[in-house]
């Protein structure tokens, strides 16, 4: 475990979930901020429903935390449904993949992400694993987040 960090909302307004501890997102989930606290527009990873072989197309800006903008395209497709255990329990989730490019000023990096959502139950995902490779297919990024804990009131 490289770190840990809780999310907790703090706020919901007509347009967004404030949270202490990370970054606001749309009312669907979608990011409006970077984990590392860049701005990101346009965001369409999480949707309103999912069905499996369900697909679209997220096409968004973010920005380096040196403020180097970029643009992400990525194919997003629902590949699956069924059990994932991680240390906040079990559950049924949905299998989404989003595959595509992030270009920009010297920017040319292979996005490859996979989601594992219940979204009439969290509005988060409940694990992720996230492959950042350059054009030649090094790997710059490896991280993989599992949900510890959540709780509703």
């Amino acid at each position: 475990v490289e770190r840990t960090f809780t999310k907790t909302i703090t706020e919901i307004t007509d347009t967004e979930v404030i949270y202490k501890g990370g970054g606001p997102t749309d009312l669907l989930g979608n990011s409006l901020r970077t984990y590392l606290g860049a701005p990101s527009t346009g965001s369409q990873i999480w949707g309103v429903d999912y069905a499996v072989g369900k697909r679209w197309t997220s096409r968004h800006r973010s920005f380096s935390p040196s403020g180097v903008p970029a643009q992400n395209v990525l194919d997003v497709r629902v590949v699956a449904r069924g059990k994932i255990t991680v240390p906040a329990g079990t559950f049924d989730a949905f299998v989404v993949e989003a595959n595509g490019w992030v270009t920009g000023s010297g920017i040319h990096i292979r996005q490859e992400t996979r989601y594992w959502l219940v979204p009439d139950q969290i509005r988060s995902e409940i694990a992720s694993e996230n492959f950042q490779r350059n054009q030649n297919g090094r790997v710059l990024q490896s991280d993989r987040r599992e949900l510890v804990s959540y709780r509703q009131s």
